[in-house]
């Protein structure tokens, strides 16, 4: 009886997160500080490229593309509105980049923060610096 070979495992790949911060109008920039969650985005671990946006689809759309090719970037978090418009279009953008459109995670900055009173604001901060953060940090 000769021996099994052995199996080996895959790699794992390193992760290469982009997260890219829309201001969406008012409701988002005028509630929360943006630079603010830009620059604690820049500080989660396997972060690679932390762009901040306005609310125009198609520069989004741009960024992320130019985003994923120039920074070898293998996941995406975009911190906006309401998905319900935009979502299918950005999916698509990843798709186009070479990324599997499932590893774009949408942060809904408009269910998080949409008419926030200013004495929440910290509170509000912090909540959306937490959602950046959690995916893909959980390994295992």
């Amino acid at each position: 009886m000769s021996k099994p070979e052995e199996v080996k495992k895959p790699e794992r790949e390193e992760l290469r997160i982009g997260v890219f911060v829309c201001h969406c109008g008012l409701n988002i920039a005028g509630t929360v500080d943006i630079k603010q969650v830009v620059e604690y985005a820049k500080t989660i671990p396997d972060v690679v490229y932390v762009k901040e946006t306005v609310t125009h689809v198609q520069t989004l759309a741009d960024e992320i593309r130019k985003g994923i090719k120039e920074n070898k970037l293998n996941r995406v978090i975009v911190a906006a509105c309401s998905p319900r418009m935009h979502e299918p279009t950005f999916r698509r953008t990843v798709s186009e980049a070479g990324l599997n459109p499932f590893l774009l995670r949408w942060l809904t900055s408009e269910n998080s923060v949409h008419g926030v009173i200013l004495t929440l604001r910290k509170r509000r901060l912090s909540e959306r610096k937490m959602l950046c953060a959690w995916p893909w940090l959980r390994r295992g």
